[in-house]
Formats: C-alpha cells, sequence, structure tokens
C-alpha cells in the first residue's frame, strides 16, 4: 500500500480524531510514526481513544509499529473476544459461523452476539449477500494468526 501523503494523512487524522471524539492529536506525532499508512493511523488514533492517553497530553504510549498497534488495542477485548479472533484467524479470509461454532464448542447465538461486537470495534465485517464475516484488514488476520503458537494451531 502507498502512503497517503501528508495532505491525505493529515485528513484522515482529523477524520477519525472527529470520529473518536479525540480533543488533542499531536499530528506529527502521528505521521512520524504511521508513515503515512491509513490503517496504522486509524490503529494509532483507536488507540489513544481506547488508552485515554491524550488526558495525560502524552503520545509516548503509542506503539511504535502496525503489528503492536493491532496486538494492543485485541489485548484490550475481553477472554472471548481474543478466543473467537484466534480460532477466526486460523479459518481464514471468510469467517462462517457454523464452522466457528464448532470449533469453539459455543452455540450459534454466543457466537453471533460476540461476531456482532467485534463488528462493532471494526476488527470484523459481516458481509450479508455471502452470509459470511471477514476481518476488516488482511494484516489484522495475519497478525492474529502469527501470535498464535504452533502448537494451538494444530489443536485449533
Amino acid at each position: 500500500m502507498t502512503g497517503l501523503g501528508n495532505l491525505a494523512a493529515n485528513e484522515l487524522i482529523s477524520y477519525y480524531k472527529e470520529m473518536f471524539r479525540l480533543k488533542d492529536v499531536n499530528h506529527e506525532e502521528i505521521l512520524s510514526r504511521a508513515k503515512d499508512h491509513p490503517l496504522f493511523i486509524e490503529l494509532l488514533l483507536r488507540h489513544l481513544w481506547e488508552k485515554e492517553t491524550l488526558q495525560q497530553g502524552s503520545t509516548a504510549n503509542l506503539p511504535m509499529d502496525i503489528q503492536s498497534a493491532i496486538l494492543s488495542l485485541i489485548d484490550n477485548l475481553g477472554e472471548s473476544a481474543r478466543h473467537l479472533l484466534h480460532a477466526a484467524a486460523v479459518i481464514g479470509d471468510r469467517i462462517y459461523v457454523d464452522i466457528l461454532c464448532n470449533l469453539l464448542n459455543e452455540n450459534m447465538e454466543q457466537t453471533r452476539v460476540l461476531l456482532n461486537d467485534l463488528c462493532e470495534t471494526g476488527y470484523i465485517q459481516f458481509n450479508p449477500a455471502q452470509n459470511v464475516y471477514h476481518f476488516q484488514q488482511d494484516l489484522i488476520r495475519e497478525v492474529i494468526y502469527d501470535t498464535i503458537l504452533m502448537k494451538h494451531r494444530r489443536n485449533t
């Protein structure tokens, strides 16, 4: 993915700043960390929103790379949601509810509630035309998958 350029990156920062209702955002710090990568910009601002580091007026706690940003946000999820994301990452690009239920040994209703909650956070999306969920970005799935120990991959 190519960079956005400073003007577009600043507009994207302003968009997410408004969306997350952030007061003070150090554009230069975000630009220097994100290197104009749109997903990284979103993740950094989401990180600021979730961690509320802006109240302290510091961006020192910002993740240094996109993988750390993804993992930091996923660490903030509940155990059930993290477990579901790990199983979904193993399944692959298309996340079918029935397969996920079988893997997790959960009922359909609980699984759908968790999936819908994860849709609200923006980690995954639902495609009603195909009746399938998928990760918002392939990179999110890849980072999650890479954190799963090989032993757990075989068991999942």
